[in-house]
């Protein structure tokens, strides 16, 4: 009877560790120019539609930010110019193939910006 609860306590282990998908064990991050325009309407939608991209790909974005391009930090400030945001979204390595097909590219290290859609 005294191995109840270290049996209790294995089963609890192994449920836990279960919580965790392989998928989010081996996450990588891809990214992609926003290429809309300043002062365009629709500039503030483009994360929105690169996220909707990758999910009709069958792609599950686990996480997701934007910022600048790490080579080109700084951008000219006037309606027409590019905006130069970099869309970053964390996705399954098993689906990092069907995310490159549709012109995402894989980075080698988690992007160095904060916050997420909408921030």
């Amino acid at each position: 009877m005294k191995l109840r609860p270290q049996i209790f306590g294995v089963l609890l282990v192994g449920m836990l560790w279960g919580c965790f998908s392989e998928s989010e064990k081996t996450a990588v991050w891809v990214s992609r120019v926003d290429g809309s325009v300043q002062c365009d309407a629709d500039a503030a939608k483009a994360q929105e539609r690169a996220r909707a991209v990758l999910v009709e790909q069958g792609v599950n974005v686990l996480e997701e930010r934007s910022g600048s391009h790490p080579d080109h930090p700084f951008q000219a400030q006037m309606c027409g110019q590019p905006t130069g945001r970099v869309f970053y979204f964390k996705v399954p390595e098993e689906s990092v193939h069907n995310a490159i097909a549709v012109g995402f590219v894989r980075e080698s290290s988690p992007p160095n910006v904060e916050g997420e859609l909408g921030e």
